[in-house]
């Protein structure tokens, strides 16, 4: 074998293997443009022109993990229910949108994969003990904590604004609290 071939080939194998290390796009720890000519040193599967790069950018090889906004505002509410903690966790699930992870990928493949690769989406689940459920929505995050309290279920929900604009967090949290009353009727 031609040894000049081989230490192409090897050069090659190893851009190709240096992943996210240049100035590539991240998402969730995981690198969207990871496939680069060997050559060029360009992104095969990506434009960079054609997407923002707010979601995340590495600059440098020291610099690999993506930043997380800042949260602007933090309320909760702590409601308790007479329904079993199983019942309030489904019904909250249904009306604030929560998705498990399998579900996310199957309504919107790799990005629900992606979105739970990040900080903005959670679902974690012990039937009969509690729910944890996480997702974006106002401005921010949402997320939900039922747990088994007595005979009933007690619910804490906390909304984080990441983004200034939209309604003021009062307003979300009448509105939030609201919706978790109606779906536990």
């Amino acid at each position: 074998m031609n040894k000049a071939f081989v230490g192409t080939a090897l050069l090659a194998l190893a851009a190709a293997l240096a992943g996210c290390s240049g100035n590539h796009v991240t998402y969730g720890n995981e690198c969207m443009t990871c496939i680069n000519n060997p050559i060029t040193g360009e992104p095969v599967n990506y434009d960079p022109t054609e997407y923002s790069t707010a979601i995340s950018s590495s600059q440098s090889p020291a610099s690999g993990s993506r930043s997380v906004p800042h949260t602007l505002a933090r309320e909760q509410v702590e409601i308790a229910y007479a329904q079993n903690v199983d019942t309030v966790g489904m019904r909250l699930k249904d009306a604030f949108g929560y998705m498990t992870q399998d579900e996310a990928i199957a309504q919107m493949g790799n990005a629900g994969k992606m979105a739970f690769a990040g900080p903005g989406y959670a679902y974690q689940a012990s039937p009969g003990a509690f729910y944890f459920m996480k997702t974006q929505a106002y401005n921010g995050d949402l997320s939900t904590r039922v747990t088994r309290a007595g005979n009933g279920a007690k619910a804490v929900i906390t909304y984080e604004q990441k983004r200034s604009g939209g309604k003021d967090i009062q307003s979300v949290m009448r509105e939030v609290k609201a919706r978790a009353e109606k779906a536990l009727q």
